[in-house]
C-alpha cells in the first residue's frame, strides 16, 4: 500500500485509567493452539497475596491520580476455588476501580451468572475464533455451543458482554460470521486483533498475517461495521481501535499502552508490561508494585519517546502510531522496538 491517507483524528487521547490485568491462576480446562500460555500448572499467589495486591494497586492508583480498571483471567479464572470470594472484594472497592471478567466461558451457566449479577462486573468476555467448525477446531470439540450457552445466561442476567477475536490466516476470512453470531445472541460489543506469535501459538507462527492478509482483514472488519440489519433490535459495537487499523478506516492510530496505562500481573507474581508483550518487569514478592511501575527501566523505556524503528523512521504517521504492535514485533523479531511486520505501507 502507498500514498497518501487523511486521517479523520480526535485527538483526545483517554490517559485517565490504569489497566491492570490480573491473571489469578495459569490453570485451564482448554488447550487453544493460540494461546499465549506455554505452561499450565505455574505457583499461584495465595489469596492473603492477592488481598495485599489489591491494596498496592489502590496505592498506586492514588499516586498517579487515575482511575483503575482490573481485568481478571487466567488461565481460566473460574477455576479457582477463591475466585467468587475475591470478586466480592472487587466489588467493595468499587469506588476505586471497575472490574471486568475475561474467561472462556466453561463454566458460566445460570446460577453463575446469578452471582455474577450480584457482584456487577463491567462486562465479561468470551472468545470466539470463527464459524463452528473454525473454532472448536481451535478450542475443542463442542465448545462453540458451550460459549453460546454462557452468552446466552449473561444476556439473561443483564450482565455486559463482550466477544474477542484472534485474527490468523486461518480464521480472519470468518469474521463476518462471528459478527452475526454475536449480533443475533445481543453481544455488545466485538473486538478483535490479530493473532500474536508466542506461547503454544508458536507453533502455529507460519499463520501470522502478512501486510496483504492485514490489510484485507481490517476492510473485512470495516465491511461489517458498515453493514445494516434493522430486523436486529440490538446492534453490537463491532470496535477497530488496534494497532495499524487506522490504515483502513482513516481513524485516530492507535498506540500501544503496554507499561503506560496498563500492567500485568501473572499467577506467580511476575509484573509484566502486556500478556502479550513478555519482558519481565520486576515481581511483587521482591518489590511493589508501585516501585516496579516507576523504577523498572522497562516500563520506563516503554514509555518514552523512543525512536523510530527502521523503515518507520520515514514514515509520518510514526509520531502516533509508535511502530504498531509491539508484541507481534517481539514475537516476530525478539525486538519490541522493532517495525510491525504486518505494517502494508510500503516505502
Amino acid at each position: 500500500m502507498r500514498g497518501v491517507i487523511k486521517l479523520n483524528c480526535d485527538f483526545s487521547v483517554n490517559k485517565d485509567t490504569l489497566t491492570f490485568q490480573w491473571h489469578i491462576t495459569s490453570r485451564c480446562n482448554l488447550r487453544c493452539k493460540h494461546c499465549y500460555q506455554e505452561s499450565y500448572d505455574h505457583r499461584e499467589l495465595e489469596y492473603s497475596q492477592l488481598m495485599a495486591v489489591i491494596d498496592q494497586y489502590k496505592d498506586l492508583l492514588k499516586k498517579l491520580n487515575r482511575k483503575g480498571h482490573i481485568n481478571i483471567t487466567g488461565g481460566e479464572p473460574f477455576i479457582r476455588e477463591d475466585f467468587f470470594s475475591l470478586l466480592e472484594v472487587l466489588n467493595q472497592n468499587h469506588q476505586h476501580f471497575s472490574f471486568g471478567i475475561l474467561t472462556n466461558g466453561s463454566f458460566i451457566d445460570q446460577a453463575a451468572a446469578c452471582r455474577l449479577k450480584n457482584l456487577n462486573p463491567a462486562f465479561v468476555q468470551i472468545s470466539i475464533e470463527g464459524d463452528e467448525e473454525i473454532h472448536n477446531s481451535i478450542r475443542g470439540e463442542g465448545n462453540l455451543e458451550r460459549v453460546l450457552q454462557a452468552l446466552k445466561c449473561l444476556r439473561k442476567n443483564d450482565i455486559k458482554t463482550l466477544v474477542s477475536f484472534t485474527a490468523h490466516r486461518g480464521n480472519y476470512k470468518t469474521f463476518p460470521a462471528v459478527a452475526g453470531l454475536c449480533r443475533r445472541n445481543g453481544v455488545f460489543k466485538l473486538w478483535t486483533d490479530r493473532m500474536v506469535p508466542f506461547g503454544n501459538a508458536e507453533s502455529i507462527k507460519a499463520s501470522s498475517l502478512n501486510p496483504q492478509e492485514t490489510w484485507e482483514f481490517f476492510n473485512i472488519v470495516n465491511q461489517c461495521r458498515a453493514e445494516k440489519n434493522w430486523r436486529i433490535r440490538n446492534r453490537t459495537i463491532i470496535e477497530l481501535k488496534r494497532s495499524l487499523q487506522f490504515l483502513a478506516d482513516n481513524s485516530f492510530p492507535y498506540t500501544c499502552k503496554a507499561g503506560e496505562s496498563l500492567i500485568t500481573l501473572l499467577e506467580d507474581g511476575t509484573v509484566l508490561p502486556c500478556r502479550r508483550l513478555p519482558i519481565v518487569a520486576g515481581n511483587i514478592k521482591e518489590s511493589s508494585l508501585m516501585e516496579i511501575y516507576f523504577e523498572s527501566p522497562t516500563l520506563k523505556e516503554l514509555r518514552s519517546e523512543v525512536g523510530a524503528p527502521g523503515r518507520c523512521s520515514r514514515c509520518s504517521y510514526f509520531i502516533l502510531c509508535r511502530g504498531g504492535a509491539r508484541c507481534i514485533s517481539y514475537a516476530v523479531t525478539g525486538e519490541y522496538l522493532s517495525r510491525d511486520p504486518g505494517c502494508p505501507i510500503v516505502w
